[in-house]
């Protein structure tokens, strides 16, 4: 991987092997932001900010990101440029005319300090994870999105503007869209709970039920149809015109819906102790990893200061689980004591210098850093 002008990285290169990868300096030298390029080579978007220009290095016009994937279907190069008011994307040295022939090449799953927020945070941080995991899937995922919120924000107009026969055609339009949208969060969340429970029983060492349901706001709990899911957002609309003219925009649909945990069948947002919160969002990460590696390839799991997020015993539990990954494991630290093989690198002022390849077994240096999840 290449960096230019991202952030704290005047420019690095550093090449990757499978396995544990730990990077270690003191706060504010850029290991989070190099797990920052990683995210964003693969998503297109960052972990910790929704402003472009706050992803390039100070006093710098533009930023660069460039890796070489190679996967068991063979290798590609994917080249990201950006500065504070476009971006160009190139997949094997050629533009990308369309995402669609972008997203997948590179899959990340991320862990990070703010994840918590997963649980007890509002719901829209809950729909982003489900739509980016649907998103590592299936790449036409973001084009369902596009058209929807396209659809949504055109019928809006339309309510505010008392005209009825018009939003009813966009209303029609958002539908099917709507239905594909939650058929697939629905599915997506019926495979994550299969192995939740006992993978969280595995990292916590408890005994407690863990569950996941898929709150829609109009349609049925339990079926994941499209098509039903669909007409039933149909014959909804009518029923909330009133409701929606009042207010000027659409009350019901994808946007609306969540995501809930539930320990011994409690909702954990209002209840779950901050320990259980960073359980319930590390074991998420860790079932969508397996979901995704028994399709192929498995993704590059991203874990940003585990040491200040988990108390001893989730910490080696947690560590227990990353030694039996396959793939790569790209994590900061800042205080751990694994005895684990890996590769060492230390960052420090924009520059990432690998150290020998040993066990991991000395205390690594600096303090936390934290990073806001979107």
């Amino acid at each position: 991987m290449v960096l230019t002008g991202w952030r704290r990285f005047p420019e690095a290169t550093i090449e990757l092997t499978a396995g544990l990868n730990v990077f270690h300096g003191a706060n504010g030298q850029g290991k989070t932001n190099f797990l920052e390029a990683v995210y964003y080579l693969a998503n297109l978007s960052s972990f910790r900010t929704r402003r472009r220009g706050e992803l390039i290095t100070w006093g710098r016009r533009e930023a660069s990101i460039s890796g070489w994937i190679v996967a068991d279907t063979g290798s590609t190069v994917l080249s990201v440029s950006l500065d504070r008011s476009s971006r160009t994307v190139t997949r094997g040295g050629m533009n990308s005319s369309s995402l669609l022939s972008y997203y997948g090449c590179l899959s990340v799953v991320l862990f990070a300090p703010n994840q918590v927020r997963l649980v007890g945070g509002p719901p829209i941080i809950r729909r982003r994870f489900l739509d980016r995991a649907v998103l590592r899937r299936l790449p036409d995922h973001v084009v369902l999105l596009r058209d929807y919120n396209k659809m949504l924000k055109s019928r809006n107009v339309s309510l505010k503007g008392k005209d009825v026969d018009l939003a009813e055609v966009y209303g029609r339009q958002m539908a099917s869209l709507a239905g594909r949208i939650v058929g697939r969060r629905r599915t997506l969340v019926n495979q994550l709970g299969e192995g939740f429970e006992s993978l969280y029983r595995d990292v916590t060492g408890t005994d407690e039920r863990v569950s996941l349901r898929y709150r829609c706001s109009w349609c049925p709990q339990d079926t994941v149809d499209e098509g039903e899911i669909g007409g039933s957002f149909l014959e909804t609309l009518p029923r909330r015109l009133d409701l929606d003219r009042q207010r000027g925009y659409t009350t019901i649909g994808p946007q609306f819906d969540d995501l809930e945990f539930l320990i011994d069948g409690r909702p954990a947002g209002p209840y779950a102790s901050q320990g259980q919160a960073r359980s319930i969002a590390m074991t998420a990460v860790l079932v969508e990893h397996d979901l995704l590696s028994v399709r192929g390839n498995s993704p590059v799991l991203l874990v940003d200061d585990l040491s200040s997020e988990l108390d001893e015993r989730r910490r080696r539990s947690f560590l227990d689980r990353l030694s039996g990954l396959s793939g790569q494991v790209l994590m900061t630290s800042t205080e751990s004591v694994m005895d684990r093989d890996g590769r060492i690198f230390l960052v420090e002022g924009g520059s990432i210098h690998p150290e020998a390849e040993r066990p991991v077994t000395e205390q690594l240096s600096g303090t936390s850093e934290t990073v806001q999840v979107e």
